[in-house]
């Protein structure tokens, strides 16, 4: 009997650790971003995590042996990464300029600038909420008068620009003048001071008369609303560019006495 139990017991013991071997977790392959988690946790604690770390940490850091510690790069580039930016992140985001004609300077200085590269707090990964991510390059001062442009004031700065690339001058989301009537569509039915007040509508750009004409007073510009009001603020109502004092000395900033 005793002989039994030995038996038993000797059996027991060869056989629980198998068992226990085969119930613990099969440890994550290196290419799987749950591997380097287990060390960089931290990387991915904000709110919102960059999607390509689902894809595996090695898609981006392609040249790192996670399997030593320290990792060894055998790339020219810090961290193991594949290209620099913007290129490493055109490859997967490249929709956002492809066949574009301008293309915002920002993302040349690194996208990195507006963007964290693991996880962020904001939607997008983005650093700051605009304006004040926007307003890291561009001076805030060149956004605040008098009168300020309703958007602007708002911190609405992606409303009318493309925050990557644009057909559009100035990165707007549509050209001249179609982007001011998407809110000021009223203009379109009622007299303007361009139009001579003899007939309705917008005399420049909009959908019915695109406008082509170069501006007479911004070098590089085309003629639309912006010629005359200012798009983001001014010292003198209704965003205008030139003093209304002036009465018909302003149409004779571009047409001659």
């Amino acid at each position: 009997m005793n002989m039994k139990l030995s038996a038993w017991t000797l059996a027991a013991a060869l056989l629980l650790p198998l068992a226990a071997q085969a119930q613990a977790p099969a440890k994550a392959p290196i290419k799987d971003p749950e591997f380097c988690l287990t060390c960089h946790d931290d990387l991915t604690d904000e709110k919102v995590v960059h999607p390509a770390i689902r894809n595996g940490c090695l898609d981006c850091h392609t040249n790192l042996d996670a399997s030593v510690r320290p990792h060894k790069n055998s790339g020219k580039l810090p961290h193991g990464l594949d290209a620099k930016q913007p290129d490493l992140c055109l490859s997967c985001h490249g929709k956002l300029v492809a066949n574009k004609k301008l293309r915002h300077p920002a993302i040349d200085m690194g996208c990195t600038g507006c963007h964290d590269q693991h996880s962020g707090k904001n939607p997008r990964m983005l650093k700051a909420l605009p304006p004040d991510l926007c307003f890291k390059c561009h001076d805030k001062d060149d956004f605040n008068g008098k009168f300020v442009h309703g958007p602007v004031k708002a911190g609405q700065c992606v409303t009318c620009h493309e925050p990557h690339a644009s057909d559009n001058a100035n990165l707007l989301k549509k050209p001249g003048a179609q982007m001011c009537l998407e809110c000021h569509d009223d203009i379109k039915d009622a007299p303007h001071m361009l139009a001579g007040f003899s007939r309705k509508g917008h005399p420049i750009g909009d959908e019915k008369r695109p406008q082509p004409t170069a501006d007479p007073l911004r070098k590089g510009k085309l003629f639309y609303c912006a010629s005359c009001h200012e798009p983001h603020r001014s010292d003198f109502d209704k965003m205008r560019r030139f003093d209304p004092n002036l009465g018909m000395g302003v149409c004779q900033k571009c047409h001659d006495k």
